[in-house]
């Protein structure tokens, strides 16, 4: 699928949110730990709480552990570089994610500006407060119940396997 920058300048104009706004109000609620999950939590704010019309298209795809946006990736390492977001190591391969104070400035003045209503800011925070009790399998299981189209089955990713080694060797 095609970035539409038009598309992006337009919703922004109207007042809606950009990911990176999205994924700081998330971080400014509470830390996310863990790449997978901080992609399922904004998949599910942006499903669940926004309904998809005051958020700008995330870009999401059927991944092996549920919706995959590249979108919220690069993103997530812009916010990381402009000191936003810090990432904190957690184990080998895993990373929990913390807003900067740089971060909760920022956030607070959009908050402002965008004047999101405060019975949706807080039904994402009762959210997010039942997501973070769940463990990932958890969130996952809840995921895949609710939105199984973005799953890819065990079979496809065997037959996508088959398919790149075939290519390749």
């Amino acid at each position: 699928m095609e970035f539409d920058w038009d598309q992006v300048k337009q919703e922004i104009k109207k007042g809606n949110l950009s990911l990176d706004e999205l994924i700081l109000i998330l971080l400014y609620i509470g830390k996310i730990s863990g790449k997978n999950r901080l992609q399922q939590e904004v998949f599910l704010v942006w499903k669940e709480i926004f309904k998809e019309k005051y958020l700008i298209d995330p870009m999401f795809q059927p991944d092996f552990y549920g919706p995959h946006s590249q979108l919220l990736e690069d993103l997530i390492l812009k916010l990381n570089t402009v000191g936003y977001v810090r990432k904190s190591p957690r184990g080998e391969g895993h990373v929990t994610y913390i807003i900067t104070e740089k971060g909760k400035f920022f956030i607070k003045k959009i908050l402002e500006e965008k004047k999101i209503p405060d019975e949706l800011f807080n039904k994402l925070r009762d959210k997010k407060m039942d997501w973070d009790e769940l463990t990932f399998q958890g969130l996952i299981r809840y995921i895949c119940r609710n939105y199984p189209e973005y799953f890819i089955k065990e079979e496809e990713m065997l037959k996508e396997k088959v398919i790149v080694w075939w290519i390749i060797r």
